[in-house]
């Protein structure tokens, strides 16, 4: 189980593909981000995009 500055939920990875879904309890948002990539090794492109994307969806309570 994740938990990230109140986003709670599960992120994961196969080869090609990073995945988390999360949602903030006290808010009613749920938050899905899948990506198909070839970038291999400790590179967490999933985690890089949620802290922009939560900024513009909710500013007060962003993933990080």
């Amino acid at each position: 189980m994740l938990n990230s500055a109140g986003w709670i939920g599960h992120n994961g990875s196969l080869p090609g593909y990073k995945t988390v879904s999360v949602y903030p309890p006290a808010k009613d948002t749920t938050l899905f981000v899948f990506i198909n990539t070839d970038i291999d090794g400790q590179t967490d492109l999933t985690s890089a995009l949620m802290a922009p994307i939560t900024t513009l969806i909710s500013p007060d309570n962003v993933y990080g």
